[in-house]
């Protein structure tokens, strides 16, 4: 029975929770408590998309944007694609193969799409909202927010077009996640780990232990009493397949820092 209960509460620790900040509440005591103890950093929020700007589909809706580079950095909201055409008379330009929401079908469709602008449409560049018309180049990739009319595929008017970076350089994720890792390099004290994303898709994180992340191990005999922490040492029991989890800092090349690791001997 005790075995038992202690595969319940990690079962319940290991639902996926992408969070952008850590916070104590809802975790058990040892881990809340390591967690206050071990990080030492901000974690930036990496949406740098305007809550308030229309969508494609309707002023109040906020549709789900297709799926990004990763999971864990969101871009701003808007049709995506490759700019061919620029005509410099009516403020339009054409985006070939453009990527944008279809309430109607509900779902993600693919096309070329013709963009207007107007005194009213606001520039980012690298997310930097002084830019102009004039920014925009044949060939770079723009994210357009404004009305679709999916008869005739136009927007008229765009109320925002980004440029450049869409996601800041130094943005940062946090998760907190369970898994069998794989890859595991005891000199480097690094390992991976496969994290299903909601599109879909597995992403594989590469993991660096340092010296300031608390390491736990948990033994079969005593599931409730871990050993620990030991600062940055890995328990020599560890290999491919061991199960941990913790709370790990991502980066956008899916490299990852741990905060909290706790290794489990079974």
């Amino acid at each position: 029975m005790k075995k038992l209960s202690v595969l319940l509460v990690i079962g319940l620790f290991c639902i996926p929770m992408m969070v952008y900040g850590f916070t104590k509440t809802g975790l058990p005591s040892v881990i809340s408590n390591s967690l206050s103890k071990s990080i030492q950093s901000v974690v930036k929020l990496t949406s740098r998309s305007i809550d308030t700007v229309a969508s494609l589909v309707d002023p109040e809706a906020d549709p789900t944007l297709p799926p990004a580079s990763n999971p864990f950095f969101k871009e701003p909201s808007g049709a995506k694609g490759v700019v061919d055409t620029i005509n410099t008379e009516n403020r339009s330009i054409t985006l070939k193969n453009a990527v944008y929401y279809d309430q109607a079908v509900n779902q993600f469709i693919t096309s070329d799409l013709t963009v207007y602008m107007n005194d009213m449409t606001t520039y980012y560049q690298d997310l930097d909202e002084n830019s102009l018309f004039e920014s925009v180049t044949v060939g770079s990739t723009v994210i357009c927010n404004g009305p679709v009319d999916y008869g005739t595929k136009e927007i008229k008017y765009a109320y925002d077009v980004y440029m450049g970076k869409f996601v800041p350089d130094d943005a940062k994720a946090a998760l907190q996640f369970c898994a069998n890792i794989k890859n595991f390099d005891a000199g480097n004290r690094s390992f991976d780990f496969d994290y299903p994303g909601q599109d879909g898709h597995i992403y594989t994180i590469h993991v660096t232990i340092n010296e300031a992340t608390p390491v736990f191990s948990v033994k079969q005999a005593t599931p409730d009493s871990p050993n620990g922490p030991e600062m940055g040492v890995i328990p020599s029991f560890v290999k491919n397949e061991t199960f941990m989890h913790g709370s790990f800092i991502i980066n956008q090349d899916l490299t990852a820092v741990a905060n909290l690791v706790y290794f489990y001997e079974y």
